[in-house]
Order: structure tokens, then sequence, then C-alpha cells
């Protein structure tokens, strides 16, 4: 567990590295930042905590329950400030949640500890006032459910209600952007055979499931235009420089 003095460090140490969040000029009030947002006087941006806006979150919830605490991957889909999960029935995560109606989320940027929680192989740890987290955690959001839609799967909005920050380096995974790198490697190779072509649509339609910034919207445009052109009959033996021409680049 980190002191006082080493917690209000890694808070300076993020809100310095973080110039598009905060308006600061000097250390001094940088630091008054920092003070504030540990205090709770002042609620950050979610990406303060690692997470991105308008895609789906991979974290690691923590939930309570009769059998003791349960930590679990899950994807927040995070859509401006608003914040849903869906959770399936059948899980620890699900009843849980049902019984409670929250959670907390553990931003944790190594996929090895995901693998651990689903083997159950994975330490939860106290932080803070009696937090718990998942091992590795870099960054927490304590989360409530503001609105629940039952079914399968049942859909929560949540709200914050507590966070907490033990890394000046938190960043939650996003499955999108791996798939988008895996999408542009199968393209350099979709004049190989058409195993690759549509490996690289599925890849794409991670994508789009999983990030909805305009940035990505249009790479992917423009992945599916070279592969509209594969499709037609086009030789693509030279992917790279018949994309920069089609956009511009």
């Amino acid at each position: 567990m980190l002191s006082g003095d080493e917690t209000l460090t890694v808070y300076l140490a993020r809100v310095l590295s973080c110039p598009e969040l905060f308006r600061v000029s000097t250390p001094e009030e940088a630091r008054r930042i920092a003070e504030k947002i540990l205090s709770g006087e002042i609620e950050p941006p979610l990406e303060f905590f690692g997470l991105r806006r308008n895609a789906v979150n991979e974290v690691l919830a923590v939930t309570d329950g009769p059998a003791g605490e349960n930590v679990a991957p899950v994807g927040l889909r995070v859509c401006g400030d608003s914040i849903v999960v869906n959770l399936y029935p059948g899980s620890r995560t699900y009843e849980n949640f049902v019984r409670t109606e929250g959670l907390t989320a553990c931003v944790v940027p190594d996929p090895i500890r995901f693998l651990k929680a689903l083997s159950k192989e994975l330490a939860i740890e106290t932080v803070g006032d009696g937090i718990k987290v998942a091992e590795g955690t870099r960054a927490y959001l304590e989360l409530e459910a503001k609105e629940i839609h039952e079914g399968e799967p049942l859909t929560a909005e949540l709200q914050v209600v507590g966070w907490g920050l033990l890394h000046p380096r938190p960043r939650a995974l996003v499955r999108g952007e791996s798939a988008l790198l895996e999408a542009l490697v199968e393209l350099t190779r979709i004049h190989l055979d058409e195993d690759h072509v549509d490996a690289c649509k599925r890849a794409l339609e991670v994508v789009k499931r999983t990030i909805w910034s305009e940035e990505y919207q249009r790479a992917v445009e423009k992945v599916e235009r070279e592969l509209r052109g594969k499709e037609d009959g086009s030789d693509h033996q030279d992917t790279g420089p018949r994309i920069r021409r089609a956009t511009g680049d």
C-alpha cells in the first residue's frame, strides 16, 4: 500500500502527464489539482484513470458476495460520460452485482493478469480505505448502478462513487486497438490467398464493436475500401502505396 506522500506523488505525476486534461502552468498549480482530486474535491475525467471514451474498456471487476470477493474480466462501454456494463447470468460477477448493485473496476494493462483472473490465480489486494482491487491494478473506480435493465445480458448504467490511482500511467486494454493492428497485418497479405481477406474482415468487426471514435471509423473505412478492391479482382501486391493514393496521405 502506498504511503500518503507516495500517493500524492503518483497523483501529481499523473496530472503533469495529462496536459490535455488539466490547464496548469506551474508545478504548484499541478500539486493543488492533485490534492483536490485525491481529497475528492475534484472529480477528474475518466481519461485520468486510463479509460478511453467511445470504446469498450476491458477491466477486471471485483465484486463481493456470500462466497467472498471475486475478480473477473468485464467490458465497460464508455460513451461520453456514460459507463455501461453488460453481465450474463451464470457468473459470480453477475450474481454478486445483482446482490450489491456495485463493482470495483480495476484498470490493469497486462493481459496475463486477465488470464490469471479467469484461472482463479489472481490475488485480491486491499488499498486505500479497505477497497478490494485485483493484483496489478493501476487505477480503480468504485461504480454503482444508476439504472438496471433486466435481460440476457443484464445491462446496467453505472456511476462513479469513488476512485483511486496507484500508478501514474494507468491504461485500460481496448480490444479494438490491437484488432486494427491485426487487420492491417492481414491487409499486407491479402494477395496471398482469400483466408487473409476473411481474417482482415473479422478483425475489422472487432474494431467496429469496440471503438466508435471518428478516427477509428475512418481507419476501418480505408481498410474496407482496399478489401473491396481485392474482391473486385485488383492486384494488391503493393498495398501500402495504394492506400496512400486513395486517402491522400
